[in-house]
């Protein structure tokens, strides 16, 4: 079921009050609130044939609670960050589903901050105290998608839309995630943001470069970055570095760094098809640590962080160099 259809389920769901009327009622509420963490709406119980007195005295006598306008939580639920998420999307009215970094940590990405983030479908952003309303003229089917009775912007699209709020080297971290968990593939991740289109979009087209980099049959991001890497270098009249230097790890494997300054500094021109599993990933943090140990400061850049930061990444380099007295 998408997103969509669940919310217009949601609201236009008229339970069966067959049998005594107000027990009938009371039951069909009690149900709904079970399949919705301990929530419903003032809608929601009129549709079971309540009125207006019987939800004022349940929230007089405290067996409701009042969570936000029109979105009542039956005492005694338990309150998670799933039912304060889904009763800001109930709050919000008509479609709305959890997104940007509120979706990107039900999906489980390393993308959650402070802010409740909710898009909502329409022309005027409804206020929901707590929450972050960002509004769209509409959403594809694609997009949406229902996650622990949630509904929630489905992988691809909360990577488009945290695009356009992470900064880079975060949104290369949140993307390498969801593909080592196999949470999306660069081909679906592709094809929605073509679909999305990149105009109009901020960040898709930062997006985009991060897929192009990773996708079978670009152009090799370690050596258009270490292309890149070198003209930094010049640019700004960083110290010449040594390359692929040979170091000789405390388990007895040999390794070679990409760039090594004075033998104190190291940047490594990191990639996606050069740990793009679990596996190598883990690799690649052993190796490291081992050459950090031996008193090596590493740097790990990335080809989009050149492109996009160059004044960034010579800053960090030239940081780095201080530090260790080398510059």
């Amino acid at each position: 079921m998408s997103g969509n259809e669940f919310l217009r389920n949601l609201r236009n769901a008229r339970p069966d009050v067959s049998g005594t009327r107000l027990n009938g009622c009371v039951q069909n509420v009690y149900s709904l609130a079970q399949k919705q963490h301990g929530l419903l709406t003032r809608a929601q119980a009129l549709a079971t044939g309540l009125s207006d007195a019987a939800i004022r005295a349940r929230l007089e006598a405290g067996a409701w609670q009042r969570v936000h306008q029109g979105v009542y939580r039956v005492a005694g639920s338990r309150q998670t960050h799933e039912q304060a998420v889904l009763a800001a999307c109930l709050a919000a009215g008509g479609v709305a589903l959890a997104s940007h970094g509120t979706a990107g940590a039900l999906h489980g990405l390393p993308a959650g901050d402070s802010l409740m983030h909710i898009t909502v479908v329409g022309s005027k952003a409804p206020r929901v105290p707590g929450a972050k309303i960002h509004l769209v003229t509409g959403l594809q089917p694609p997009d949406c998608a229902v996650k622990n009775g949630i509904p929630i912007t489905t992988v691809p699209r909360t990577m488009i839309d945290l695009a356009q709020v992470l900064r880079l080297a975060r949104l290369e971290e949140v993307l390498d995630h969801a593909l080592a968990e196999r949470l999306v593939s660069l081909g679906v991740l592709d094809q929605r943001l073509g679909k999305t289109g990149t105009q109009g979009h901020r960040g898709a087209g930062v997006l985009k470069e991060l897929i192009a980099v990773r996708l079978d049959g670009s152009p090799r991001p370690r050596q258009r970055g270490e292309r890149l890497f070198a003209q930094i270098v010049a640019e700004y009249g960083l110290p010449t570095p040594e390359r692929e230097v040979e170091f000789h790890l405390s388990d007895g494997r040999t390794v070679y760094v990409d760039w090594v300054f004075r033998r104190v500094v190291g940047v490594e021109i990191d990639s996606y098809t050069h740990h793009s599993s679990l596996i190598d990933w883990s690799a690649d943090h052993t190796r490291n640590n081992l050459l950090r140990a031996m008193g090596l400061t590493l740097l790990n850049i990335t080809y989009p962080m050149m492109k996009y930061d160059r004044p960034g990444v010579a800053a960090t380099v030239e940081e780095a160099l201080v530090s260790r007295g080398v510059r």
